[in-house]
């Protein structure tokens, strides 16, 4: 099912565009790109480094001083073990020449899409010095992996680039984990796993739902499914708590956040959350501060989501006539309201974390997809596009790519799509299903 999906890029503009959301530093930026001993056309014996010649960097490059990625200087015969050393090994030698033209060679096949050349020459220059241009290396070596899995992919290799999503989520400073509630029978939990490939899930709180995670990640807030104990409670991820434990308890209603999780302000004082308890037929939007509980209705809506550095919240909602359904903006007192779409199925809006766009589900093409709004051109990308329910949208902690629900395999399992577009990849399946999905949630915290 994997490589299928992977297979499809190809179909959608290539790995390249599918996968320019990743995050930038996740191919070794802070050490070497890659072992100097697995270089293409590196020889690992003295004998092999008679063949090297026959490589080139790039077409039309010039090699500007003896040492290249494929034609090491001195005795730069790159083995893994010195022969008569009895397989010790030992740190390469830092190659020669000055570092400025190791990085014109390297740019030159960045520029011609030579990619393992470039990756070659790119290593060298991390070589002599693992900070040199290190913002821009950071962007090339994205690229880089990114183009190499499109090779891969081109050549039937899919293993090799599902292991390239694996190592990007694994070696990001930011892969963090996600968050998730399902049902198992009558029972409802939430789960965290680690965001990588195949992650196993471990139970994180008994009897909850629609868990939202407070901005630094310190707290969670979720719905109590616990018939003695109903309501919005909150839950200390720092403390070490026990599934069963509750760190506080903020509503008392069953009501409150059934259909959306909370949604925690920016600064973490106060939880926006939609609510049936004021009338069974028209959901209504609170805002709970935590400080003195003081609660304020905001009228009409649910689905809130709180302005990642601002005081705006998102909505699904309708105007002040009770008609023209869609999302909608609104300053943190209900004020100042705003339409951005027309459709009143556009549900569960997310903020990307810089503000610029909102990734919401919808069935305005008559299936349950993702979709993301562009909040400063006001253009739309569908994001998937399958016959089964993609949904429950939340956004990597740098704002790269898209975690969604989808039972699209014949199972419930999370995937992971490029917030700009592009295939969906699978990272793992749920435990428990999703019977009354809007029930749940998804959230991806660092």
């Amino acid at each position: 099912m994997l490589g299928a999906a992977l297979s499809a890029l190809l179909l959608v503009g290539g790995v390249w565009a599918a996968l320019n959301l990743l995050p930038l530093d996740l191919f070794g930026v802070r050490t070497p790109a890659a072992p100097v001993g697995e270089l293409e056309g590196v020889a690992r014996d003295p004998e092999a480094t008679a063949n090297t010649s026959a490589q080139t960097p790039a077409p039309g490059a010039t090699p500007f001083v003896a040492a290249s990625p494929t034609q090491p200087a001195n005795d730069a015969a790159l083995a893994t073990d010195r022969p008569g050393d009895l397989g010790t090994p030992f740190a390469p030698p830092t190659p020669a020449g000055p570092i400025e033209g190791y990085w014109r060679e390297a740019e030159d096949a960045y520029a011609a899409h030579e990619w393992q050349v470039a990756l070659d020459y790119y290593t060298l220059v991390q070589r002599i010095d693992v900070n040199y241009q290190l913002e821009t290396m950071a962007e090339r070596l994205f690229d880089v992996q990114t183009g190499l899995a499109a090779e891969a992919l081109i050549d039937g290799q899919n293993e090799r680039a599902v292991k390239a999503l694996d190592a990007a989520l694994a070696l990001a400073d930011n892969s963090g984990h996600i968050l998730y509630s399902t049902q198992d029978g009558d029972q409802y939990n939430i789960y965290s796993a680690v965001a990588q490939v195949d992650s196993d899930s471990t139970l994180l709180i008994a009897d909850g739902v629609q868990v939202g995670v407070q901005r630094n990640g310190a707290q969670v807030a979720f719905l109590s499914t616990l018939v003695t104990e109903p309501g919005i409670v909150l839950f200390d991820l720092t403390a070490r708590l026990d599934p069963t434990d509750r760190t506080r308890r903020l509503t008392a209603a069953p009501e409150d956040a059934h259909d959306a999780p909370p949604a925690w302000a920016s600064d973490g004082s106060a939880l926006a959350y939609s609510t049936l308890r004021v009338d069974k037929n028209q959901s209504r939007i609170f805002v709970h501060t935590l400080a003195n509980n003081v609660e304020t209705d905001l009228g009409l809506g649910k689905d809130p989501a709180w302005e990642p550095a601002g005081s705006r919240i998102i909505y699904n909602g309708v105007d002040a006539s009770g008609e023209r359904p869609g999302l909608y903006i609104m300053s943190a007192d209900g004020d100042n309201r705003l339409r951005l779409t027309d459709n009143g199925n556009d549900i569960r809006p997310v903020w990307s974390p810089n503000g610029n766009s909102v990734v919401f589900m919808s069935t305005r093409n008559g299936n349950w997809d993702v979709y993301r709004l562009s909040l400063r051109d006001d253009t739309f990308i569908q994001l998937t596009d399958d016959p089964a329910q993609d949904g429950l949208p939340a956004i990597s902690p740098d704002g790269k790519l898209v975690v969604f629900a989808s039972d699209r395999s014949g199972k419930w399992q999370l995937y992971v799509v490029p917030i700009d577009g592009g295939e969906a990849v699978a990272l793992f399946a749920v435990n428990g299903v999703l019977t009354d999905w809007l029930e749940h949630s998804i959230q991806w915290t660092r």
